[in-house]
């Protein structure tokens, strides 16, 4: 049995679009799309940071608040060579 195309109908007045028709899959993706699309903004910042120097390295980072964190982060032997790449 052939597959059926789901088509996407926009209806547009120029310049800006005043209407989009989608199916409601489509539609259901949309937040999926944008939480996708924040944590790419959010690691773009992160290489922006780093380039510009705005972070600190690992080691000279305050340990004083360490203990009343309620969580601890242990790094694995590839992450310390990582960071040592990095900084």
């Amino acid at each position: 049995m052939p597959r059926k195309k789901k088509r996407l109908e926009y209806a547009y007045r120029f310049p800006v679009a005043k209407a989009v028709v989608q199916d409601a899959e489509a539609y259901q993706r949309l937040p999926d799309i944008a939480a996708h699309a924040d944590v790419f903004e959010a690691i773009r910042q992160g290489f922006d940071d780093v380039a510009l120097g705005r972070t600190r390295p690992l080691g000279k980072c305050s340990t004083k608040s360490a203990a009343s964190m309620p969580y601890s982060v242990e790094l694995t032997a590839r992450a310390r060579r990582d960071l040592d790449d990095l900084y």
